[in-house]
This record gives structure tokens, C-alpha cells and sequence, in this order.
């Protein structure tokens, strides 16, 4: 109804001086599980005021199972370094880390690739949020997505691309126990160095979409903005009376 009556209505722009603003995000996901085998999904994520991961283990890793290989659990593992490494006292936290937002997400991808200590394969994005600016650091086909309002509806503002050696073989971080590794003594195996990095500015009312590439196969963009707009964009919070004393994204 709210959409209805403000149709064709565009809210003013934010306009904020730099240095001004310390935002936040409010944060919420979804997780879909199996409907066959044990119902574990491989996938995991962590999100935070200012920090969100996901990663994407890869399900035909089970075929090793008797080797100790479980995607779902270093999945998880990813997450839960990367988490550790941006909070305070973390390698990647933003008092101790020397350089830029998306270098920082980078280095969150680095301290879940050294600190896990399951073995599988998984891609991995990480995203890190400094007053006004994300930095975003992308490993395979997951991704990001940056959505806000326009004068009809939000628009697609960022969207990471997808990293693929070739088709269905996306890139990925691997561990591999001892006995695996030496029956493929020459794999070539993806690092996060690797990741592709973003950085831009956010604003008030912003929406930021992570996903794996369970999303980005089976929904296409147009879709993904025809659902939000359907839903109360945070940038219309004000007209009900929602308006929060901190800015968030």
C-alpha cells in the first residue's frame, strides 16, 4: 500500500560529508537445507554490524569422504576465521590492519583459508563496511550484490562478477588431507589472493545482497529487483515513522 501511494515519488537523495557518518548494517539471511541425504546444506555464512561472509562448499567433495572430507564443516570453518579475524584483536580488525577496506576483506578471506582446519573446497566472499564505504573481496561464482532506490524502484548500483576456470568449475579454496593431496600431486589450487576486489561508497537506505550461485543460477536480476520492490526498501523507514538515531545501510 505504502509502495502504491508513493508511486512515482522519488526520496531525496542522502548527501553526507566525508568523515561525517559511521554507519551499521542490518543484517538477516536465509539458508536453504537438503532434502536428501543428512539435510546438511555445505553452505555458511556470518554477518555482523559491519562484516558479512558466505561461503559455498562444494557438495561433490563427499565422494571423499573416507578420507576425512567434509565441504559443510570447512565451509563453516571458513566462516568462522574470517569472522574472528575482522573482530578486535583479528589480523584483519580494522585497528590493526593497514590498508584498504577491500584489502581488509581480502585479508578475512586469507585468515579463513590459513586458520581452517577442515578439509574440503569452497568459493568465498567477504565484505567489510568502514563508515561509508564496503569493501568486498569475491572467490568463485558466490557473490554481491549493491541495490538502491531509484525513481521507480531500486536499481542494480554493483554486482560482482563470476570467477570461472571453466564451465561449472568456478574458482575455489581447497584443503586436502595428506593421503588426497598425494594422489594429485599437480593440481593447481586457487588462493585468496585470488579474489576479485570491489570498493565504493554506500548510503543510507542501500541494500546488499550475498548469495551463492544458488541465487545468481536460478533468479535473474530483473527478478531479483521486481521481489524488492515488492517489500518496504529501509529507504522509505522515515515515512512510517521508523526513521533509527543511527544511520544504517
Amino acid at each position: 500500500e505504502l509502495r502504491l501511494r508513493l508511486h512515482s515519488y522519488a526520496l531525496p537523495d542522502v548527501r553526507v560529508a566525508p568523515g561525517e557518518v559511521n554507519m551499521v548494517m542490518k543484517t538477516g539471511s536465509y539458508q536453504l537445507s537438503k532434502k536428501y541425504g543428512t539435510g546438511r546444506s555445505e553452505d555458511a555464512h556470518f554477518a555482523t554490524e559491519t562484516a558479512m561472509g558466505v561461503a559455498d562448499g562444494v557438495g561433490c567433495m563427499v565422494q571423499f569422504a573416507s578420507y576425512g572430507v567434509n565441504a559443510a564443516d570447512y565451509s563453516a570453518d571458513l566462516m568462522e576465521c574470517a569472522n574472528k579475524s575482522l573482530m578486535p584483536g583479528g589480523s584483519a580488525c580494522k585497528e590493526n590492519f593497514v590498508g584498504e577496506v577491500d584489502e581488509r576483506a581480502q585479508a578475512a578471506c586469507d585468515a579463513g583459508e590459513h586458520g581452517a582446519r577442515a578439509y574440503g573446497a569452497s568459493t568465498m566472499v567477504t565484505l567489510c563496511l568502514e563508515g561509508n564505504q564496503i569493501g568486498v573481496a569475491n572467490l568463485g561464482d558466490s557473490g554481491f550484490m549493491l541495490l538502491r532506490k531509484g525513481p521507480n524502484g531500486m536499481v542494480i548500483v554493483l554486482k560482482s562478477d563470476e570467477q570461472q576456470h571453466s564451465w561449472n568449475c568456478p574458482y575455489q579454496l581447497t584443503r586436502l588431507p595428506p593421503a588426497l593431496a598425494r594422489k594429485f600431486p599437480k593440481l593447481d589450487q586457487d588462493n585468496a589472493s585470488d579474489c576479485n576486489l570491489y570498493k565504493t561508497q554506500v548510503r543510507s537506505g542501500d541494500l546488499i545482497l550475498m548469495f551463492t550461485d544458488g541465487l545468481r543460477d536460478n533468479v535473474h536480476d530483473h527478478e531479483i529487483l521486481s521481489i524488492v520492490d515488492r517489500t518496504l526498501s529501509p529507504a522509505f523507514a522515515d515515512q512510517i515513522g521508523r526513521a533509527s538515531c543511527r544511520e544504517r545501510v
